[in-house]
């Protein structure tokens, strides 16, 4: 016999009335806070419901305080939650907020279903021992070993999952490197390997406020999901630990590309880089040490300059001995005044053998430097990728990553928005900016295959598809740097504008600001056509539709199948 209306009421204020809500890190109440109001608006409805249907109301009350649970380390916080969330009209009810450490305390288990909420608290896992101390680490790593290499938030995801019953669910508010590479592993893949579902997510969040913060949202229910799901606002039929529509923390890294790019040197140190002034009077004092006075090329150099040129010089006896760094007094007198001091002060540097060479010099880019004429470079944190081409002679800082790759096709295959994707996808992220990384991104991105079937990503294939990747490029190229140059602008601003929708007008251009000396009208027109074939040109050298590269999870998606089949067929890597 079907249910009747008021049957339906009775069951749905008895499921409302066992409902309970859990915030394990809940501060000062905020938000249980919104879950009250929530409920309150719920509890609303259903009288108004009953009204509607002119049926007596179910007995009350639908909603109490007690429903609510907080669990709070800083006792002034947990105070102010109480007193936050007290009804002064019904004095006899109470949230049930208790102070203690979350991850060590047993966790409310009310009869009823019971969501977890709330916005766990990040520390990189380098951090924890400064912030917590040993003892309270040691205790933590004991009792969540999986969690060890992580973020402190991940352990909230643990505790979560081991509370949870089947059918119940949780949502959090956390760090947006949660679903990135150690991190995603201690959390978000055993939530998933677990069973668990997640059912509607937002991976990069800014957050509302002065903070340049962004933030991950994750909702997942403990079993199976039925219904849909949603990823940032839009229907997708499955999430991935990545946060993602296609799963490509899986990808493998692919022997082929191993020693193509090289994170450049780590000086160590302020007093090898040398202003433009310090440069002068360095070298008119010992010209003998222009030899190792080297421009010095960073990140905002790429992202900033119109010109992406260095701004500065650095001081580079390479792998030098001493005996030959002697033979640049002056260079070597500077370091000696400016670098060896602070060394001698810090302990790490202190017992360093090379005083005079930077702390990681990177000498196997240098014997990669010196088989090439020029390289491909990228900022290991950019908004948006960027890869430039740029002359050997330059000493590229550890913010940057060096391609020994500078073909054009190269450039047009690395720059296209299909590297992009995956670079999004595998890579992790600062603020919202991308992080590229060697081992992540670069050594899992599948190049086009040659005609004969093999794969080989440090050549260009023989095809005429590979050669329009090339003259494309080397157009957009062109175009782009003028546009810099003439438009006074960085290769960020630039592309700021040049990967947002189009506009709608027919002759698209921006107005810059009136105090650029430069004019003031870009058009973005002929860039964007530029930038256009480029990507259609490389779509095609893959063999992958025409703008297949506009369709972010069916690109990601093909791109993953042919990481998938390159290491299927390549030698096993060398340990």
């Amino acid at each position: 016999m079907a249910a009747t209306p008021r049957d339906a009421l009775s069951a749905l204020v008895d499921a409302f009335q066992n409902f309970h809500v859990l915030d394990p890190a809940c501060g000062c109440g905020n938000f249980l806070l919104a879950v009250r109001d929530a409920l309150a608006q719920l509890a609303a409805a259903i009288t108004e419901r009953c009204q509607a249907l002119a049926l007596p109301p179910p007995p009350g009350p639908y909603f109490t305080l007690g429903q609510l649970h907080g669990i709070e380390l800083d006792a002034h916080a947990a105070a102010i939650a109480r007193n936050l969330l007290a009804d002064p009209q019904h004095p006899d009810t109470a949230p049930d907020i208790r102070t203690g450490d979350a991850l060590l305390l047993d966790w409310p288990r009310p009869a009823g279903e019971l969501a977890i909420v709330g916005n766990p608290p990040y520390l990189g896992v380098r951090k924890l021992r400064r912030a917590l101390g040993d003892e309270l680490v040691r205790t933590l790593f004991a009792r969540y070993p999986d969690n060890r290499a992580a973020d402190y938030a991940t352990y909230w995801f643990t505790r979560a999952r081991e509370h949870l019953r089947p059918g119940e669910r949780a949502g959090y508010v956390c760090t947006n490197s949660i679903a990135q590479n150690t991190n995603r592993i201690a959390s978000l893949d055993r939530i998933l390997a677990a069973g668990g579902t997640i059912t509607d997510a937002w991976r990069s969040y800014p957050w509302p406020g002065d903070a340049v913060v962004h933030v991950s949202i994750i909702n997942w229910i403990s079993g199976p999901h039925a219904g849909p799901c949603r990823l940032a606002g839009r229907p997708v039929a499955v999430i991935s630990a990545q946060l993602c529509p296609v799963d490509s923390s899986h990808a493998e890294r692919l022997p082929e590309n191993a020693g193509l790019g090289f994170m450049g040197v780590t000086p160590g140190s302020a007093g090898f880089v040398l202003a433009p002034a310090a440069h002068a009077k360095l070298l008119a004092r010992d010209p003998a040490s222009a030899a190792v006075l080297v421009p010095f090329l960073v990140g905002r150099d790429i992202s900033r300059d119109p010109q992406q040129q260095p701004s500065r010089t650095i001081i580079d006896f390479a792998t030098m001995t001493l005996t030959d760094a002697r033979r640049h007094p002056g260079a070597l007198a500077h370091v000696r005044r400016h670098v060896l001091p602070h060394r001698r002060e810090n302990p790490r540097e202190a017992a360093m053998p090379h005083w005079w060479q930077f702390w990681r010099p990177a000498p196997a880019l240098r014997q990669a430097l010196a088989r090439a004429r020029h390289v491909l470079v990228i900022p290991c944190l950019a908004p948006h990728l960027l890869v430039v081409r740029q002359p050997r002679d330059r000493c590229f800082d550890h913010q940057l990553i060096v391609i020994t790759l500078a073909d054009a096709y190269h450039l047009g295959i690395l720059q296209s928005r299909l590297h992009a994707l995956w670079a999004r996808a595998r890579g992790s992220t600062l603020k919202g900016d991308l992080r590229y990384t060697i081992s992540t991104i670069l050594e899992t991105f599948p190049f086009p295959i040659h005609p004969d079937g093999h794969y080989d990503p440090r050549r260009r294939p023989r095809t005429a598809l590979a050669a329009r990747v090339a003259a494309c490029a080397t157009h957009f190229d062109r175009l782009r740097r003028a546009a810099c140059r003439e438009h006074d602008i960085g290769l960020t601003r630039l592309h700021n504008y040049l990967e947002r929708p189009a506009l709608t007008q027919p002759h698209e251009s921006l107005e810059l600001p009136s105090a650029n000396p430069r004019p003031a009208t870009l058009d973005l027109g002929p860039l964007r056509r530029s930038w256009t074939a480029l990507n259609d040109a490389v779509a095609a050298c893959y063999g992958f539709p025409p703008y297949l590269w506009r369709d972010d999870d069916a690109a990601l998606a093909a791109l993953l199948a042919l990481n998938t089949r390159h290491a299927s067929q390549a030698p096993p890597r060398s340990r």
